[in-house]
């Protein structure tokens, strides 16, 4: 939460930009329209009068400043979110190693080494990357088909009907998959710190582990543990990709019910031509918001599992405990004297001699 305050202001300028790029986009079908309801749907063939070229010329300026609105802001958006989650990651990282060195010895002594650079390293990475990248496509993905949604409903509410159809069995979906993914997000982040930490192990005690020929050993420990960090990988690439599939299916519906719906109402003279075709570019386009959140999904649940791994060590406030009879006045004062003692790691290197 602190972390995020900070850059509250950077993150509601991209937020203020993600919406005129959603505006923008929902904007992108009008001028079509336009053309349509105005010039082709005449009886044929038709000549082009003078009104009708200003008009078609208002229109290209509109296509134009809608495409240069949609531009601008998707670049502010991500400008934006990307300093910010920069911004974060270096406050989370500074922060994150600062509390590291305040804890005492008995919580490193508990600790795996190899688990604590991946959390200092990867684990903080992920978290400004879910700002960076997640949050803001996710965001995005929301607010259009919530835009489209509403846009709908005002233009034919019996076509919105039909378009949002899907939207229960989309929930039902979405939250099936999302408490599977977390977890395996989580497992396979666990077995990626356990792999770090033997890897680090091994080669801090290299010397060791020559002296005793164990090289084998410790090839089998890193590689079971890498084998059962990729069974899980292998699972939740599949369950993201049985995700993804069924939103493809879910929006091949809802283009099938505008096309079916959308030809009977304008056949009923309750919609018009220019309107069917504002709504089957919205069906079309629910496909993408929709992938987008399929694939951020599982970015967004492994970028969750690393920010509770960020914060566990956060929070965890292991003290020495102060015991009856301990000095605690300041530095203590007086001499240590070594006398006859001597030492060396190599004959003829004495690293000590007193």
């Amino acid at each position: 939460g602190p972390y995020i305050k900070r850059h509250r202001r950077a993150l509601a300028a991209a937020g203020a930009s993600t919406v005129v790029s959603t505006a923008a986009t929902l904007a992108s079908p009008w001028p079509l329209k336009l053309v349509i309801d105005e010039l082709v749907a005449r009886e044929q063939p038709f000549d082009l009068t003078g009104d009708d070229v200003v008009f078609l010329a208002g229109v290209v300026l509109l296509i134009l400043l809608i495409a240069g609105a949609r531009a601008l802001s998707q670049y502010s958006s991500e400008v934006w979110l990307k300093t910010s989650g920069e911004q974060i990651v270096h406050d989370l990282r500074v922060v994150f190693y600062d509390h590291l060195q305040r804890l005492s010895l008995a919580f490193h002594d508990t600790q795996k080494k190899g688990n604590l650079v991946t959390r200092v390293t990867g684990d903080v990475n992920s978290v400004g990357q879910l700002f960076s990248e997640s949050l803001g496509e996710t965001v995005s993905a929301v607010l259009l088909l919530l835009g489209m949604a509403v846009v709908s409903v005002i233009v034919d509410p019996v076509l919105a009907l039909a378009v949002l159809g899907v939207s229960p069995v989309l929930f039902v979906v979405t939250s099936r998959y999302r408490s599977r993914l977390k977890d395996l997000a989580r497992r396979q982040r666990a077995e990626e710190g356990e792999i770090a930490s033997l890897a680090d192990e091994s080669l801090s005690a290299m010397q060791v582990v020559k002296a005793f020929g164990s090289e084998r050993f410790e090839h089998e420990r890193v590689e079971r543990r890498s084998e059962l960090r990729l069974a899980i990988g292998v699972l939740l690439s599949r369950t993201e990709a049985r995700f993804s599939g069924l939103i493809d299916v879910l929006g091949a519906v809802a283009s099938a019910l505008v096309v079916v719906v959308g030809v009977l109402r304008v056949a009923a003279g309750q919609l018009s031509p220019g309107d069917l075709v504002v709504f089957a570019s919205y069906a079309s386009k629910t496909y993408k918001p929709l992938r987008d959140i399929a694939r951020q999904m599982g970015k967004v649940s492994r970028g969750l599992v690393r920010a509770d791994r960020v914060a566990e060590i956060l929070a965890t406030d292991i003290q020495l405990e102060d015991r009856r009879y301990t000095f605690g006045h300041g530095r203590a004062l007086g001499e240590v004297e070594f006398k006859d003692v001597s030492f060396s790691y190599a004959t003829g290197r004495p690293a000590l001699a007193y």
